[in-house]
């Protein structure tokens, strides 16, 4: 599935660049940033800053196995325990430089916070809740300009994540013992993670379209817990279209694609907790989002060049190595502003 999603992506922006369209204006327009679920989609201009901050929440309800939902007794009859519903808030940061008008740097870091509902197999079925909070990976990143011109723009995304995420976050199992809490869970890859992918967007009066695959090539040595997390790869296109001078809707498909561990934590017994088996954590999903953005313009005072903006996900496709939390829905919400 990874190079499925690998080469969509790159077939989606190769195809795109022949695709014509009426010229764009210059000035601003709500859908010149992608939907809000894109990062690293725009450059800035030589000596521009931009700052924002970004609010992701995702649900998870239930367990999934393979390509099918399964029953909390048949994965509670493997494992000690196992988290059925979560909620993962992250808080990021944005900051964004224009070191020159064809590279633009960016430093994103970010705060994450879980609430876990955990049911076991023991006391009847005894259910109890976990809240957790930590600093996750940094990611600094450079944009570097391709080719653009009225229409269409291409740039190549690189960088590193930078380990500044907790890999050893821990739950009370159903007796009080404590333990680290499962590889999908944890807030950071504990390791140095090179960061590749390349985006394209095209822009017409009204519409606006582009695709993006952004990759974590996760193959550099083992963090303090022993282990390596696999490697992930991801793909999205859109299309966005204006509505008002200030407002404009867009859709969004988008997937993405992860390997198993390599190694192990030691300190975790593979039967305590559901996602406790390192070599079964491989997994795909697709997502549909809806967004809006929102551009407020030189009549909105000292609103002017703010930028809201806001995306809803739902998946559409999941298959899972082993039993993971099934993902209920996402949501973003976000605010930029450039100077």
């Amino acid at each position: 599935m990874s190079k499925y999603i690998l080469a969509m992506s790159v077939f989606v922006i190769l195809s795109l660049l022949f695709f014509s369209s009426a010229n764009a204006h210059d000035a601003p327009k709500p859908d010149g940033h992608a939907p809000i679920g894109v990062m690293g989609d725009h450059l800035h201009k030589q000596g521009q800053w931009m700052v924002g901050y970004r609010f992701k929440s995702t649900s998870t309800k239930g367990l999934r196995n393979g390509n099918n939902d399964v029953s909390n007794d048949t994965v509670l009859a493997a494992f000690g325990e196992a988290a059925t519903k979560t909620t993962m808030d992250m808080h990021m940061f944005e900051l964004m430089y224009g070191v020159s008008n064809d590279l633009t740097l960016m430093v994103m870091p970010q705060f994450m916070e879980m609430s876990m509902l955990h049911q076991s197999r023991h006391g009847g079925g005894h259910s109890h809740r976990h809240e957790v909070s930590s600093f996750g990976d940094t990611e600094v990143t450079g944009l570097y300009s391709l080719f653009h011109n009225e229409r269409q723009k291409a740039h190549l995304n690189f960088g590193m994540s930078v380990p500044t995420g907790e890999t050893n976050a821990k739950f009370n199992d159903h007796h009080g013992t404590r333990y680290n809490m499962p590889y999908n869970m944890q807030f950071g890859s504990g390791t140095f993670d090179p960061i590749i992918g390349a985006t394209y967007t095209g822009t017409g009066d009204e519409w606006s379209w582009g695709a993006q695959t952004i990759n974590y090539m996760r193959v550099l040595g083992q963090n303090n817990q022993g282990y390596r997390q696999g490697s992930k790869f991801t793909a999205t296109s859109w299309v966005a279209r204006n509505v008002t001078d200030w407002a404009s809707v867009s859709l969004r498909l988008d997937g993405e694609a992860w390997g198993d561990v390599k190694g192990r934590d030691a300190t975790l017994p593979a039967t305590t907790i559901a996602g406790a088996q390192p070599d079964q954590q491989a997994g795909e999903r697709v997502f549909a989002n809806v967004g809006v953005n929102l551009l407020a313009d030189d009549s909105m005072g000292a609103l002017a060049g703010h930028r809201l903006a806001a995306e809803f996900g739902m998946p559409i496709y999941e298959r899972y190595s082993s039993p993971q939390p099934a993902t209920d829905y996402r949501f973003t919400l976000s605010w930029q502003k450039a100077f």
